[in-house]
């Protein structure tokens, strides 16, 4: 684990030597519901991401959003992924409407973040898990309500159930402290059944 000092002293270093850091990715919340403002929270939290766009059907989230992120606005998703700003496309919209979303993001060459549920019938699950083959897929499974439960295990696994922890490590720790869950590493990776 790297001190803050250090990490600090190092990216010093680099800014002495000419390097800057990347652009934090812009995020686009697709929904713009209740749930939408604890994940603008949590976005504006985390190192090298930022909220860039919303896009909602209703002009009524179109406008809240406006006053409350001063962001661009899209009352289509097609446009919102035609925005080069945007990177991460967090999806949020009713469930029924998750598995077509996440394609359609992913089609457009966006990196997706999914509220649960992923997919409503086994046959949505199987016909994105063949569509993706190959993509990245990161799952955290956290507990209903965002309570701390002990009778509910935490799940976070990254792509081909690989240990998210060592590149993650510091967006996990935000995650768990944004929802006052314990989500250390021997917790809730690997999964064990």
């Amino acid at each position: 684990m790297v001190s803050r000092r250090d990490r600090n002293w190092s990216l010093a270093l680099l800014f002495a030597a000419g390097h800057r850091p990347p652009s934090p990715i812009g995020v686009g919340l697709l929904g713009y519901g209740a749930i939408a403002r604890d994940h603008a929270s949590l976005i504006a939290r985390v190192g090298g991401l930022r909220v860039g766009a919303v896009c909602d059907t209703s002009g009524e989230r179109r406008e809240l959003a406006t006053r409350e992120l001063g962001v661009p606005v899209y009352g289509s998703a097609h446009d919102m992924y035609d925005d080069p700003d945007i990177g991460l496309v967090l999806v949020g919209t009713p469930p029924a409407a998750h598995a077509g979303t996440v394609l359609e993001a992913l089609a457009a060459g966006k990196d997706v973040v999914c509220e649960k549920p992923f997919a409503l019938r086994v046959e949505e699950v199987c016909d994105l898990a063949a569509r993706i083959r190959g993509e990245p897929l990161a799952t955290a499974m956290l507990p209903p309500g965002g309570r701390d439960d002990g009778s509910f295990r935490p799940i976070i696994v990254g792509p081909q159930n690989s240990d998210p922890y060592p590149v993650h490590g510091e967006a996990i720790a935000t995650l768990g402290k944004h929802f006052g869950i314990a989500l250390e590493r021997a917790r809730c990776y690997p999964y064990r059944g």
